[in-house]
Protein backbone atom coordinates (compact mmCIF):
# COMPACT_ATOMS: atom_id res chain seq x y z
CA UNK A 1 0.00 0.00 0.00
CA UNK A 2 3.03 2.84 1.02
CA UNK A 3 4.61 1.55 -2.80
CA UNK A 4 0.97 2.50 -3.95
CA UNK A 5 0.40 5.99 -2.10
CA UNK A 6 3.74 6.83 -3.44
CA UNK A 7 3.51 6.14 -6.93
CA UNK A 8 0.16 7.90 -7.00
CA UNK A 9 1.95 11.15 -5.48
CA UNK A 10 4.31 11.32 -7.76
CA UNK A 11 2.47 12.85 -10.59
CA UNK A 12 0.49 14.70 -9.01
CA UNK A 13 2.97 16.52 -7.37
CA UNK A 14 4.74 17.19 -11.01
CA UNK A 15 1.54 18.43 -12.59
CA UNK A 16 1.07 20.96 -9.86
CA UNK A 17 4.59 22.14 -10.24
CA UNK A 18 4.00 22.24 -14.36
CA UNK A 19 0.99 24.42 -13.62
CA UNK A 20 2.97 26.40 -11.16
CA UNK A 21 5.88 27.10 -14.00
CA UNK A 22 3.01 27.75 -16.49
CA UNK A 23 1.19 30.71 -14.62
CA UNK A 24 4.68 32.23 -13.55
CA UNK A 25 5.35 31.93 -17.09
CA UNK A 26 2.00 33.46 -18.31
CA UNK A 27 2.39 35.98 -15.64
CA UNK A 28 5.86 37.53 -16.50
CA UNK A 29 4.23 37.79 -20.30
CA UNK A 30 2.03 39.80 -18.37
CA UNK A 31 3.63 42.07 -16.57
CA UNK A 32 6.30 42.63 -19.47
CA UNK A 33 3.78 43.18 -21.68
CA UNK A 34 1.98 46.57 -19.21
CA UNK A 35 5.27 47.73 -18.63
CA UNK A 36 6.23 47.92 -22.16
CA UNK A 37 2.85 50.37 -22.43
CA UNK A 38 2.80 52.22 -18.78
CA UNK A 39 3.40 55.66 -18.53
CA UNK A 40 3.02 57.44 -21.84
CA UNK A 41 3.72 61.06 -21.84
CA UNK A 42 0.26 63.01 -21.33
CA UNK A 43 2.24 66.40 -22.75
CA UNK A 44 1.37 66.79 -26.11
CA UNK A 45 4.19 66.65 -28.73
CA UNK A 46 6.86 67.09 -25.62
CA UNK A 47 9.59 66.36 -27.96
CA UNK A 48 8.63 68.94 -30.73
CA UNK A 49 9.10 66.73 -33.87
CA UNK A 50 9.61 68.71 -37.36
CA UNK A 51 6.55 67.18 -38.68
CA UNK A 52 4.20 68.35 -35.26
CA UNK A 53 6.51 71.34 -33.86
CA UNK A 54 4.33 72.99 -31.18
CA UNK A 55 0.93 71.16 -32.00
CA UNK A 56 -1.27 71.20 -28.85
CA UNK A 57 0.53 74.01 -27.26
CA UNK A 58 -1.25 77.88 -27.08
CA UNK A 59 1.64 80.26 -26.86
CA UNK A 60 3.25 83.90 -26.07
CA UNK A 61 6.99 85.24 -27.38
CA UNK A 62 7.00 81.30 -28.71
CA UNK A 63 7.50 79.41 -31.55
CA UNK A 64 9.47 76.20 -33.08
CA UNK A 65 12.98 75.88 -33.85
CA UNK A 66 14.98 72.88 -35.02
CA UNK A 67 17.62 72.74 -32.07
CA UNK A 68 17.21 69.58 -30.85
CA UNK A 69 18.14 67.93 -27.58
CA UNK A 70 19.80 65.06 -28.52
CA UNK A 71 20.53 66.81 -32.25
CA UNK A 72 18.14 64.68 -33.99
CA UNK A 73 17.43 66.59 -37.25
CA UNK A 74 13.72 64.98 -37.93
CA UNK A 75 12.81 67.15 -34.36
CA UNK A 76 13.43 70.19 -32.50
CA UNK A 77 12.51 72.32 -29.28
CA UNK A 78 10.26 75.04 -28.22
CA UNK A 79 11.95 78.13 -28.19
CA UNK A 80 10.83 80.77 -26.09
CA UNK A 81 12.03 84.75 -25.36
CA UNK A 82 11.82 87.44 -22.73
CA UNK A 83 11.41 91.09 -23.85
CA UNK A 84 11.39 93.51 -20.88
CA UNK A 85 8.89 92.80 -18.48
CA UNK A 86 7.07 90.58 -21.07
CA UNK A 87 8.05 87.08 -20.15
CA UNK A 88 7.46 84.01 -23.25
CA UNK A 89 5.22 81.30 -22.66
CA UNK A 90 3.89 78.18 -23.83
CA UNK A 91 0.39 76.43 -22.41
CA UNK A 92 -0.32 72.98 -23.21
CA UNK A 93 -3.79 72.02 -24.06
CA UNK A 94 -5.96 69.99 -21.30
CA UNK A 95 -5.08 66.80 -19.97
CA UNK A 96 -7.37 64.50 -17.88
CA UNK A 97 -5.84 62.78 -15.18
CA UNK A 98 -6.87 61.39 -12.17
CA UNK A 99 -6.71 62.37 -8.34
CA UNK A 100 -4.21 60.43 -5.90
CA UNK A 101 -2.01 58.98 -8.71
CA UNK A 102 1.97 59.49 -8.40
CA UNK A 103 2.94 61.98 -11.29
CA UNK A 104 6.74 62.52 -12.63
CA UNK A 105 7.08 66.00 -14.48
CA UNK A 106 10.30 67.23 -16.63
CA UNK A 107 12.17 68.35 -19.56
CA UNK A 108 15.25 69.31 -20.93
CA UNK A 109 16.34 73.04 -21.27
CA UNK A 110 19.47 75.33 -22.44
CA UNK A 111 19.30 79.15 -22.01
CA UNK A 112 21.17 81.10 -25.01
CA UNK A 113 21.48 84.57 -23.14
CA UNK A 114 19.98 86.26 -20.16
CA UNK A 115 19.35 85.74 -16.86
CA UNK A 116 16.50 83.93 -16.45
CA UNK A 117 13.21 83.15 -14.35
CA UNK A 118 12.27 79.73 -15.24
CA UNK A 119 9.04 78.15 -14.35
CA UNK A 120 7.49 74.82 -15.68
CA UNK A 121 4.63 74.04 -13.74
CA UNK A 122 0.55 72.82 -14.17
CA UNK A 123 -2.73 74.34 -12.90
CA UNK A 124 -5.08 71.50 -11.90
CA UNK A 125 -8.65 71.78 -12.07
CA UNK A 126 -11.53 69.83 -10.09
CA UNK A 127 -13.14 69.10 -13.35
CA UNK A 128 -12.03 67.04 -15.76
CA UNK A 129 -12.38 69.91 -18.69
CA UNK A 130 -9.62 72.35 -16.88
CA UNK A 131 -11.57 75.01 -15.57
CA UNK A 132 -12.16 76.08 -12.03
CA UNK A 133 -8.55 76.11 -11.46
CA UNK A 134 -7.55 75.06 -7.74
CA UNK A 135 -4.42 73.12 -7.09
CA UNK A 136 -1.02 74.37 -9.03
CA UNK A 137 1.17 71.27 -9.12
CA UNK A 138 4.96 72.92 -9.32
CA UNK A 139 7.85 71.50 -11.78
CA UNK A 140 10.79 70.87 -11.71
CA UNK A 141 14.22 73.55 -11.39
CA UNK A 142 14.63 73.51 -15.11
CA UNK A 143 18.30 74.13 -16.01
CA UNK A 144 19.90 78.01 -16.58
CA UNK A 145 23.33 75.77 -18.34
CA UNK A 146 24.19 77.62 -21.66
CA UNK A 147 24.38 73.74 -23.20
CA UNK A 148 21.17 71.22 -22.87
CA UNK A 149 21.12 68.83 -20.01
CA UNK A 150 22.16 65.40 -20.71
CA UNK A 151 19.42 64.29 -18.22
CA UNK A 152 15.85 66.11 -17.81
CA UNK A 153 15.46 67.98 -14.98
CA UNK A 154 12.45 66.46 -12.89
CA UNK A 155 9.33 66.71 -10.01
CA UNK A 156 7.44 64.04 -8.67
CA UNK A 157 4.26 63.83 -6.23
CA UNK A 158 0.86 63.44 -6.40
CA UNK A 159 -2.02 64.79 -8.52
CA UNK A 160 -5.25 66.26 -7.01
CA UNK A 161 -7.29 66.78 -9.67
CA UNK A 162 -9.39 65.12 -12.49
CA UNK A 163 -7.12 67.47 -15.41
CA UNK A 164 -4.48 70.18 -15.85
CA UNK A 165 -2.89 72.99 -17.98
CA UNK A 166 0.85 72.93 -17.82
CA UNK A 167 2.91 76.05 -18.52
CA UNK A 168 6.56 76.79 -19.67
CA UNK A 169 7.23 80.04 -18.82
CA UNK A 170 10.81 82.20 -19.34
CA UNK A 171 11.17 85.61 -17.29
CA UNK A 172 14.02 87.88 -16.67
CA UNK A 173 15.23 88.61 -13.40
CA UNK A 174 16.65 92.09 -14.30
CA UNK A 175 13.95 92.91 -17.65
CA UNK A 176 16.93 92.06 -20.02
CA UNK A 177 16.15 90.02 -23.12
CA UNK A 178 16.12 86.13 -22.68
CA UNK A 179 16.12 83.50 -25.02
CA UNK A 180 15.81 79.80 -24.21
CA UNK A 181 15.17 76.34 -25.68
CA UNK A 182 13.06 73.52 -24.10
CA UNK A 183 12.69 70.13 -25.48
CA UNK A 184 11.39 66.79 -24.25
CA UNK A 185 9.07 68.04 -22.03
CA UNK A 186 7.20 65.52 -19.93
CA UNK A 187 4.00 64.47 -17.78
CA UNK A 188 3.85 60.92 -16.77
CA UNK A 189 1.98 58.67 -14.01
CA UNK A 190 1.72 55.32 -12.39
CA UNK A 191 -1.41 54.24 -14.20
CA UNK A 192 -0.41 50.98 -16.53
CA UNK A 193 -2.48 49.46 -19.35
CA UNK A 194 -2.64 46.21 -20.69
CA UNK A 195 -3.81 45.86 -24.11
CA UNK A 196 -5.87 49.04 -24.30
CA UNK A 197 -6.91 48.53 -20.87
CA UNK A 198 -5.91 50.05 -17.21
CA UNK A 199 -5.23 47.98 -14.73
CA UNK A 200 -6.04 49.95 -11.31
Amino acid sequence: MRKTCQAAVGPVTSARTLRGVHALAVLALVIAHAAGAANPNLLPNGDFSQQNQLAGWTCLSGSWISDDAASNAASGSMWLQNFGNSPGHCTSSCIAVKPGVAYTLGGQSRILFGNPVITFACAEADTDHCNSFTYNLQGPAMSTANTWNSQPATASGILHSYSLMCTVTLGSQDLGSISGHFDNLFLTTDVIFFDGLEIP
